[in-house]
């Protein structure tokens, strides 16, 4: 089954478009969408948590449309605390269990108990980053078999912790039925929680990939290091712009000419970061 289907979908506001994304998450799977928040990303996640409608295509849940009932099976943590101040954290158990019919206590309790929340502090004393924990703590605690969160821990010093890695990898190990949907700003923020990548730009999908196919068949082209370096990378990429080219002299090449270098995932970040059609360019030339 598929936990999520998105097809040909499309969306305009004044300040941002999106234009024909197509998405299926299987069960099991676990996919980041990589854009910064101006690239489409986040309207494309509060589009998926039904925030917003899009103007055009298919967006379906669990091979339904999405409706109160899907919406029992989402689990959604994005940026801010949309809760007052004065609660605690039994009063968030206590309104979320009115609001999901398999609310499950227990799971929320020890969620809390392991990120140090303690029962009885109110919200408003709340860090950035223990209100996203909060979130996800909520957001794993119910009937959840597509999770999705959005930029939540990218924007903080030190982003994800290993108390956030092992919440989230342990809630989908516990059922193969679980699906993983997260955004970031880069590959190394999630790379160790996801299987596939879809990369948006402009409110455009620009590439999609998996993990297995970003380890094994993306490559670079080896260049000499000499005076010609710029305008070799210049002709390979097609690119007149030296921010990119430069970036490519950075990188760790191999001497040889006729050997090619197969970067690691921190240097396709660098690239992807600074242009995603470099790497779209790499893979049509066969490198």
């Amino acid at each position: 089954m598929n936990n999520l289907t998105i097809s040909n979908l499309s969306y305009s506001s004044s300040v941002e478009t999106l234009s024909d994304i197509s998405l299926v998450v299987t069960e099991g799977e676990s996919v980041a969408i990589i854009g910064d928040e101006l690239s489409g990303a986040t309207t494309l996640m509060d589009i998926i948590a039904d925030i917003k409608s899009p103007d055009e295509g298919l967006i379906e849940m669990f091979e339904n449309q999405i409706s109160a009932h899907t919406k029992q099976a989402l689990g959604y943590v994005f940026k801010g605390l949309p809760l007052s101040g004065f609660l605690t954290i039994d009063d968030i158990d206590s309104i979320f269990n009115g609001i999901y019919e398999r609310w499950n206590r227990s799971t929320f309790y020890g969620c809390c108990h392991k990120f140090s929340i303690q029962k009885k502090a109110t919200l408003k004393g709340f860090s950035p980053i223990m209100q996203r924990k909060l979130l996800l703590a909520i957001a794993v605690s119910h009937a959840t078999r597509l999770l999705v969160i959005d930029h939540a821990f990218g924007d903080i010093s030190g982003g994800m912790d290993d108390e956030i890695i092992d919440v989230i990898s342990g809630f989908l190990a516990k059922n193969q039925l679980r699906s993983l949907v997260i955004s970031a700003d880069s590959i190394s923020e999630v790379k160790d929680l996801v299987s596939s990548y879809l990369f948006i730009e402009n409110g455009r999908e620009t590439l999609h990939f998996s993990k297995s196919e970003l380890e094994t068949t993306l490559y670079l082209v080896e260049c000499s290091i000499n005076n010609e370096m710029v305008e070799h990378a210049r002709y390979l990429f097609n690119s007149d712009n030296d921010k990119y080219c430069k970036l490519l002299i950075e990188l760790p090449f191999i001497s040889a000419e006729t050997e090619k270098s197969k970067p690691t995932l921190h240097e396709i970040d660098r690239l992807m970061k600074g242009d995603a059609s470099i790497t779209h360019r790499l893979q049509k030339r066969g490198l």
